[in-house]
Protein backbone atom coordinates (compact mmCIF):
# COMPACT_ATOMS: atom_id res chain seq x y z
CA UNK A 1 0.00 0.00 0.00
CA UNK A 2 1.43 3.38 -0.96
CA UNK A 3 2.74 5.77 1.64
CA UNK A 4 2.14 9.48 1.23
CA UNK A 5 5.67 10.58 0.44
CA UNK A 6 5.82 12.72 -2.68
CA UNK A 7 4.68 16.07 -4.00
CA UNK A 8 1.75 14.44 -5.81
CA UNK A 9 -0.21 13.57 -2.68
CA UNK A 10 -0.25 17.09 -1.23
CA UNK A 11 -1.41 18.34 -4.64
CA UNK A 12 -4.31 15.87 -4.76
CA UNK A 13 -5.23 16.59 -1.14
CA UNK A 14 -5.24 20.35 -1.77
CA UNK A 15 -7.44 19.91 -4.83
CA UNK A 16 -9.98 17.87 -2.87
CA UNK A 17 -10.02 20.26 0.08
CA UNK A 18 -10.59 23.10 -2.37
CA UNK A 19 -13.61 21.29 -3.80
CA UNK A 20 -11.82 20.22 -6.97
CA UNK A 21 -12.30 16.56 -7.85
CA UNK A 22 -9.23 14.35 -7.70
CA UNK A 23 -10.18 13.09 -11.16
CA UNK A 24 -8.87 16.38 -12.56
CA UNK A 25 -5.35 14.94 -12.26
CA UNK A 26 -3.77 13.63 -15.49
CA UNK A 27 -2.99 9.94 -16.04
CA UNK A 28 0.03 9.10 -18.21
CA UNK A 29 0.11 5.99 -20.39
CA UNK A 30 3.50 4.64 -21.51
CA UNK A 31 4.79 1.74 -23.59
CA UNK A 32 8.17 0.57 -22.24
CA UNK A 33 9.01 4.12 -21.17
CA UNK A 34 7.69 5.85 -24.29
CA UNK A 35 4.69 8.20 -23.83
CA UNK A 36 1.51 7.05 -25.58
CA UNK A 37 -1.15 9.47 -24.33
CA UNK A 38 -2.39 11.38 -21.30
CA UNK A 39 -5.99 11.30 -20.08
CA UNK A 40 -7.72 12.79 -17.07
CA UNK A 41 -9.69 10.29 -15.03
CA UNK A 42 -12.88 12.32 -15.62
CA UNK A 43 -12.22 11.85 -19.33
CA UNK A 44 -11.66 8.11 -18.78
CA UNK A 45 -14.91 7.90 -16.84
CA UNK A 46 -16.88 9.61 -19.61
CA UNK A 47 -15.17 7.93 -22.56
CA UNK A 48 -15.57 4.40 -21.27
CA UNK A 49 -18.96 4.78 -19.63
CA UNK A 50 -18.25 4.43 -15.91
CA UNK A 51 -20.75 2.27 -14.05
CA UNK A 52 -21.44 1.18 -10.51
CA UNK A 53 -19.16 -1.61 -9.27
CA UNK A 54 -19.52 -3.18 -5.82
CA UNK A 55 -16.48 -4.91 -4.31
CA UNK A 56 -15.29 -6.17 -0.95
CA UNK A 57 -12.65 -3.54 -0.35
CA UNK A 58 -9.65 -5.11 1.45
CA UNK A 59 -8.59 -1.85 3.08
CA UNK A 60 -11.96 -1.26 4.75
CA UNK A 61 -12.92 -4.94 4.83
CA UNK A 62 -16.40 -3.89 3.77
CA UNK A 63 -18.58 -3.90 0.67
CA UNK A 64 -18.19 -0.59 -1.16
CA UNK A 65 -19.67 0.71 -4.39
CA UNK A 66 -17.41 2.66 -6.72
CA UNK A 67 -17.91 4.20 -10.12
CA UNK A 68 -15.42 2.66 -12.52
CA UNK A 69 -14.54 1.44 -15.99
CA UNK A 70 -13.28 -2.01 -17.06
CA UNK A 71 -9.48 -2.11 -16.96
CA UNK A 72 -9.27 -4.23 -20.12
CA UNK A 73 -11.41 -1.73 -22.07
CA UNK A 74 -8.98 1.08 -21.22
CA UNK A 75 -5.91 -1.02 -22.09
CA UNK A 76 -7.47 -2.09 -25.41
CA UNK A 77 -8.28 1.49 -26.37
CA UNK A 78 -4.92 2.97 -25.39
CA UNK A 79 -2.49 0.21 -26.34
CA UNK A 80 -4.43 -2.04 -28.74
CA UNK A 81 -3.25 -5.65 -28.80
CA UNK A 82 0.23 -4.66 -27.60
CA UNK A 83 -0.74 -4.82 -23.93
CA UNK A 84 -1.54 -8.53 -24.25
CA UNK A 85 2.00 -9.18 -25.47
CA UNK A 86 3.62 -7.34 -22.56
CA UNK A 87 4.66 -9.30 -19.47
CA UNK A 88 3.66 -6.69 -16.92
CA UNK A 89 1.42 -3.69 -16.48
CA UNK A 90 2.82 -1.17 -13.99
CA UNK A 91 0.58 1.15 -12.01
CA UNK A 92 2.58 4.10 -10.69
CA UNK A 93 1.13 6.00 -7.77
CA UNK A 94 1.33 9.62 -6.71
CA UNK A 95 3.84 8.95 -3.92
CA UNK A 96 6.25 7.00 -6.12
CA UNK A 97 4.93 3.57 -5.11
CA UNK A 98 4.49 1.19 -8.03
CA UNK A 99 2.42 -1.97 -8.27
CA UNK A 100 2.46 -4.38 -11.16
CA UNK A 101 0.15 -7.05 -12.49
CA UNK A 102 0.95 -9.72 -15.03
CA UNK A 103 -1.06 -9.59 -18.23
CA UNK A 104 -2.31 -13.11 -17.47
CA UNK A 105 -3.77 -11.90 -14.16
CA UNK A 106 -5.57 -9.07 -15.93
CA UNK A 107 -6.99 -11.47 -18.52
CA UNK A 108 -8.12 -14.01 -15.91
CA UNK A 109 -9.68 -11.68 -13.32
CA UNK A 110 -12.09 -8.75 -13.60
CA UNK A 111 -10.48 -5.43 -12.75
CA UNK A 112 -11.79 -1.88 -12.89
CA UNK A 113 -10.26 1.56 -12.69
CA UNK A 114 -12.42 3.30 -10.11
CA UNK A 115 -12.85 7.03 -10.67
CA UNK A 116 -15.05 7.91 -7.68
CA UNK A 117 -16.73 6.41 -4.65
CA UNK A 118 -20.50 6.29 -4.56
CA UNK A 119 -22.25 7.81 -1.56
CA UNK A 120 -19.25 9.84 -0.39
CA UNK A 121 -18.42 13.41 -1.48
CA UNK A 122 -14.69 12.70 -1.59
CA UNK A 123 -12.88 9.87 -3.37
CA UNK A 124 -11.55 8.26 -0.20
CA UNK A 125 -11.49 5.03 1.73
CA UNK A 126 -11.05 4.48 5.45
CA UNK A 127 -7.73 2.86 6.25
CA UNK A 128 -7.04 1.13 9.57
CA UNK A 129 -3.24 0.96 9.78
CA UNK A 130 -2.29 1.84 12.44
CA UNK A 131 -5.59 3.60 13.25
CA UNK A 132 -8.69 4.64 11.27
CA UNK A 133 -7.98 7.46 8.83
CA UNK A 134 -9.35 8.74 5.55
CA UNK A 135 -7.13 7.96 2.56
CA UNK A 136 -7.41 9.80 -0.74
CA UNK A 137 -7.45 7.13 -3.49
CA UNK A 138 -7.97 9.30 -6.58
CA UNK A 139 -7.35 10.02 -9.33
CA UNK A 140 -7.61 6.26 -10.08
CA UNK A 141 -7.96 3.23 -7.81
CA UNK A 142 -7.49 -0.30 -9.19
CA UNK A 143 -10.21 -2.58 -7.80
CA UNK A 144 -11.08 -6.23 -8.45
CA UNK A 145 -14.15 -8.49 -8.42
CA UNK A 146 -13.44 -9.66 -4.88
CA UNK A 147 -17.08 -10.50 -4.13
CA UNK A 148 -17.20 -13.20 -6.80
CA UNK A 149 -13.53 -14.19 -7.08
CA UNK A 150 -12.21 -16.24 -4.13
CA UNK A 151 -8.61 -16.10 -5.38
CA UNK A 152 -8.64 -12.31 -5.48
CA UNK A 153 -10.37 -12.14 -2.11
CA UNK A 154 -7.71 -14.34 -0.49
CA UNK A 155 -4.94 -11.98 -1.61
CA UNK A 156 -6.10 -9.14 0.62
CA UNK A 157 -4.65 -5.71 -0.19
CA UNK A 158 -2.13 -7.02 -2.72
CA UNK A 159 -2.78 -5.64 -6.18
CA UNK A 160 -5.11 -2.79 -5.13
CA UNK A 161 -2.96 0.32 -5.80
CA UNK A 162 -4.53 3.74 -5.39
CA UNK A 163 -3.59 7.31 -6.33
CA UNK A 164 -2.64 5.94 -9.76
CA UNK A 165 -1.08 8.62 -11.98
CA UNK A 166 0.55 6.45 -14.68
CA UNK A 167 -0.03 3.09 -16.37
CA UNK A 168 2.82 1.51 -18.31
CA UNK A 169 3.56 -1.62 -20.34
CA UNK A 170 6.85 -3.23 -19.34
CA UNK A 171 8.65 -6.53 -18.85
CA UNK A 172 9.61 -8.18 -15.59
CA UNK A 173 13.31 -7.76 -16.45
CA UNK A 174 12.81 -4.02 -16.95
CA UNK A 175 10.82 -3.68 -13.76
CA UNK A 176 13.03 -5.87 -11.54
CA UNK A 177 16.36 -6.53 -13.27
CA UNK A 178 17.85 -7.89 -10.05
CA UNK A 179 15.22 -10.63 -9.90
CA UNK A 180 15.37 -11.66 -13.55
CA UNK A 181 16.60 -15.20 -14.05
CA UNK A 182 19.95 -15.61 -15.83
CA UNK A 183 19.68 -18.13 -18.65
CA UNK A 184 22.16 -20.42 -16.89
CA UNK A 185 19.77 -20.70 -13.92
CA UNK A 186 16.44 -20.77 -15.74
CA UNK A 187 15.61 -24.48 -15.56
CA UNK A 188 11.98 -25.60 -15.62
CA UNK A 189 11.94 -26.18 -11.84
CA UNK A 190 13.49 -22.79 -11.12
CA UNK A 191 10.93 -21.09 -13.38
CA UNK A 192 8.15 -22.77 -11.40
CA UNK A 193 9.59 -21.46 -8.16
CA UNK A 194 10.02 -18.03 -9.67
CA UNK A 195 6.34 -17.93 -10.68
CA UNK A 196 5.32 -18.80 -7.11
CA UNK A 197 7.70 -16.21 -5.64
CA UNK A 198 6.32 -13.60 -8.03
CA UNK A 199 2.77 -14.38 -6.90
CA UNK A 200 3.15 -14.97 -3.17
CA UNK A 201 6.34 -13.30 -1.93
CA UNK A 202 7.40 -10.33 -4.05
CA UNK A 203 4.78 -8.02 -2.58
CA UNK A 204 6.59 -8.08 0.78
CA UNK A 205 10.13 -9.33 0.14
CA UNK A 206 13.06 -8.13 -1.96
CA UNK A 207 15.86 -10.05 -3.64
CA UNK A 208 19.01 -8.16 -4.61
CA UNK A 209 17.42 -4.98 -3.30
CA UNK A 210 14.36 -5.15 -5.55
CA UNK A 211 10.80 -6.01 -4.60
CA UNK A 212 8.72 -5.40 -1.49
CA UNK A 213 9.95 -3.58 1.59
CA UNK A 214 7.59 -5.02 4.21
CA UNK A 215 9.66 -8.11 4.98
CA UNK A 216 13.44 -8.65 4.96
CA UNK A 217 15.71 -8.91 1.92
CA UNK A 218 16.11 -12.62 1.12
CA UNK A 219 19.21 -12.86 -1.06
CA UNK A 220 21.81 -10.16 -0.32
CA UNK A 221 24.37 -10.32 1.13
CA UNK A 222 23.46 -13.82 2.36
CA UNK A 223 20.62 -15.89 0.94
CA UNK A 224 18.00 -17.16 3.35
CA UNK A 225 18.69 -20.63 1.93
CA UNK A 226 22.24 -20.40 3.29
CA UNK A 227 21.26 -20.03 6.94
CA UNK A 228 17.93 -21.91 7.15
CA UNK A 229 17.71 -25.66 6.78
CA UNK A 230 15.35 -26.53 3.95
CA UNK A 231 12.70 -28.50 5.91
CA UNK A 232 12.27 -25.64 8.41
CA UNK A 233 12.35 -23.00 5.68
CA UNK A 234 9.56 -24.83 3.82
CA UNK A 235 7.47 -24.91 7.02
CA UNK A 236 8.19 -21.23 7.61
CA UNK A 237 7.09 -20.26 4.08
CA UNK A 238 3.90 -22.32 4.30
CA UNK A 239 2.83 -21.67 7.91
CA UNK A 240 5.02 -19.02 9.61
CA UNK A 241 2.86 -18.85 12.74
CA UNK A 242 3.75 -22.49 13.54
CA UNK A 243 7.44 -21.54 13.61
CA UNK A 244 7.36 -18.17 15.35
CA UNK A 245 4.64 -16.93 17.70
CA UNK A 246 3.50 -13.39 16.96
CA UNK A 247 5.08 -13.18 13.51
CA UNK A 248 3.66 -10.54 11.18
CA UNK A 249 4.24 -12.77 8.15
CA UNK A 250 0.81 -13.86 6.86
CA UNK A 251 -0.22 -17.32 5.71
CA UNK A 252 -0.55 -17.07 1.92
CA UNK A 253 -0.15 -20.72 0.84
CA UNK A 254 -2.68 -23.56 1.07
CA UNK A 255 -2.36 -25.54 4.29
CA UNK A 256 -2.07 -28.90 2.58
CA UNK A 257 0.28 -30.96 0.42
CA UNK A 258 -0.15 -28.50 -2.44
CA UNK A 259 1.05 -25.65 -0.24
CA UNK A 260 4.08 -27.67 0.85
CA UNK A 261 4.94 -28.36 -2.78
CA UNK A 262 4.72 -24.65 -3.62
CA UNK A 263 6.94 -23.76 -0.65
CA UNK A 264 9.61 -26.24 -1.77
CA UNK A 265 9.47 -24.94 -5.34
CA UNK A 266 9.98 -21.40 -4.03
CA UNK A 267 13.08 -22.67 -2.24
CA UNK A 268 14.41 -24.07 -5.54
CA UNK A 269 14.18 -20.57 -7.00
CA UNK A 270 15.78 -18.97 -3.92
CA UNK A 271 18.67 -21.44 -4.09
CA UNK A 272 19.23 -20.57 -7.74
CA UNK A 273 19.17 -16.85 -6.96
CA UNK A 274 21.75 -17.38 -4.19
CA UNK A 275 24.19 -17.89 -7.06
CA UNK A 276 23.15 -14.58 -8.59
CA UNK A 277 23.77 -11.92 -5.94
CA UNK A 278 23.73 -8.34 -7.21
CA UNK A 279 22.79 -5.10 -5.52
Amino acid sequence: MPRFASSWFPLIAVLMLAGVAANAAPIEFKDHGKPVTTLESAEISKKFGARSVKVLDPHENAEISFSGVPLIAVLDAVFGAKWKEAEEIVFRCADGYKASATTSRIKEHKGWLATSREGRPTFTITGHNPKPSEIVVGPLYLIWDSLNDAEIRAEGERGWPYQIVAIELTSFAELYPGLALPKTLASASVKKGFAHFRKYCLHCHALNGQGGKVGPELNYPVSITEYYREPWLAKWIQTPSKIREGTSMPIVLPQDAEGNRIAREIIVYLKAMSKNKTY
